[in-house]
């Protein structure tokens, strides 16, 4: 086990990937990403609401 850093990495990579890449995470898990726009807003969202 790698300790807390590790699932932090793990966190930041399922929030930044989708992000970045939508059309893979789109044919992995179908509807999760509706489009690139919306998603960064949802992303802002997020980090307001966790005060990232």
């Amino acid at each position: 086990m790698q300790g807390p850093d590790h699932l932090v990495g793990a966190l930041h990579l399922l929030l930044v990937v989708p992000w970045l890449d939508c059309r893979i995470w789109g044919a992995l898990v179908g509807q999760f990403c509706v489009g690139s726009r919306v998603r960064q807003m949802e992303l802002m969202q997020y980090r307001r609401s966790v005060g990232v």
